[in-house]
C-alpha cells in the first residue's frame, strides 16, 4: 500500500487516479474558499471508480458554510452517506489530555473552537470573546417590540457577489437591543423591497407619522434608497441636501467611502462600553463578529469572509451615534 499527499491549494492534482482505497481529508474546514467548491467533487468522484473509504476531518473552520458545515447539515437532514463523529475535549481528559493543563487552556480565546467544537472563537481581532459575551449576558426578548422605542434599521443592499444584510435595533432600558438580523443570498430587488417594508411595519417605525426611528442604508445603492424615500414620502433629491440634515431623515444614505471609519469606531464604542445586547438566536451575526478583523487602515477585512451583517449592524448602530 502506498500513501500520497496532495496540496490544499491545488485540488485538481487529486484527479485522474484509478485505485484509491482510502481518502483522508484533513482540516477540510480550512481549505481555500475557491477550492472548496471543487473539493467534494474531486474527493467523492472516486466513489464509483474504486469505492474508497472517505474521512473528512477538521477543527471548526472560519467560514460559515464550508465543506464540513455542508456535510454536517446533510447528515442532520438524513441525506448523506457519511456518519458524524464528534470528539470534544471531554472524551480525552485523563487519556490524551492532562486535566490540569486543560483547565489552564480554558482561559485561551480559541479554546471553544479547538476543544469544544464551536465555530469562529479566537479568530477575529475586532472584538474580544469576553466583549461579545457581555452582549449575550444582557437578557431580553427579541420578539418584544416596544412600539414607540427609538429604532434604527441598517441596510447593506446587494444582489450579486455579497449578500443583502438587514439589522434592526431598538433602544430599551438604557440598552440597544438587536431585534432582527438576517442576510439574504442573491435576492430579487422586488423581494427585498417587500421585505424591508414589512420589517418597517412589524417593528413599528413611523406609525401615525411618528419620528421614532431611522433607516440607514449604504448610499452606494441609490435606486433602493430612493425607492424607500418615495414609499415614506420623503425627498428623493437628497444629493442636494446638506449631509448634516441626514440625521433627521427617515431614510439616511451613508457613504461608506468617507464614513467607514466612523461607522466602525461608533460600533466598537457602543459594544465595548456594554450598551449593545445581542440574543444568542442571532448566530450568523455573532459568528461574523467573532471572525471580523481590521487592517492597518482601520477597515474591515472582507475576504474571504462575508461580513454583511456586521455592516448592517454598524449602520444600525450609527443611528445611536455616540456624540
Amino acid at each position: 500500500m502506498r500513501f500520497k499527499a496532495f496540496p490544499a491549494y491545488n485540488v485538481d492534482s487529486l484527479r485522474s487516479f484509478t485505485d484509491f482505497c482510502f481518502e483522508f481529508c484533513d482540516e477540510a474546514g480550512f481549505f481555500p474558499p475557491k477550492q472548496m467548491s471543487l473539493l467534494r467533487e474531486s474527493v467523492e468522484g472516486y466513489r464509483l471508480k474504486s469505492k474508497p473509504k472517505i474521512i473528512w476531518n477538521s477543527t471548526q473552520g472560519e467560514v460559515f458554510g464550508d465543506v464540513m458545515d455542508q456535510i454536517q447539515d446533510e447528515i442532520k437532514r438524513g441525506k448523506s452517506p457519511y456518519k458524524l463523529l464528534e470528539l470534544p475535549y471531554q472524551l480525552g481528559v485523563g487519556k490524551i489530555y492532562d486535566p490540569e493543563l486543560i483547565e489552564q487552556e480554558k482561559l485561551q480565546p480559541y479554546f471553544p473552537r479547538e476543544y469544544e467544537l464551536k465555530k469562529a472563537f479566537g479568530i477575529g481581532d475586532l472584538f474580544l470573546e469576553s466583549t461579545i459575551q457581555k452582549c449575550l449576558d444582557i437578557r431580553y426578548d427579541p420578539d418584544a417590540i416596544v412600539s414607540m422605542s427609538p429604532k434604527a434599521i441598517g441596510l447593506d443592499p446587494s444582489y450579486g457577489s455579497s449578500k443583502f444584510g438587514i439589522c434592526v435595533c431598538q433602544f430599551v432600558d438604557g440598552r440597544i437591543q438587536v431585534v432582527y438580523a438576517k442576510e439574504f443570498d442573491r435576492p430579487e430587488p422586488q423581494e427585498m423591497e417587500r421585505t424591508v417594508l414589512d420589517i418597517i411595519r412589524q417593528h413599528g417605525l413611523f406609525v401615525n407619522n411618528a419620528t421614532n426611528g431611522q433607516i440607514l442604508i449604504d448610499g452606494a445603492n441609490i435606486a433602493f434608497a430612493k425607492y424607500l424615500k418615495t414609499m415614506l414620502n420623503e425627498r428623493t433629491d437628497y444629493e442636494d441636501i446638506d449631509d448634516n440634515d441626514f440625521k433627521y431623515m427617515r431614510v439616511r444614505p451613508i457613504n461608506f467611502g468617507t464614513t467607514h471609519k466612523a461607522l466602525l469606531s461608533n460600533m466598537m464604542n457602543l459594544v465595548n462600553k456594554g450598551y449593545v445586547a445581542i440574543d444568542e438566536r442571532f448566530e450568523d451575526l455573532l459568528l461574523q463578529l467573532r471572525i471580523a478583523k481590521v487592517d492597518d487602515h482601520f477597515g474591515l477585512i472582507k475576504k474571504p469572509h462575508s461580513l454583511d451583517l456586521v455592516d448592517a449592524l454598524r449602520l444600525s448602530l450609527y443611528g445611536f451615534e455616540i456624540i
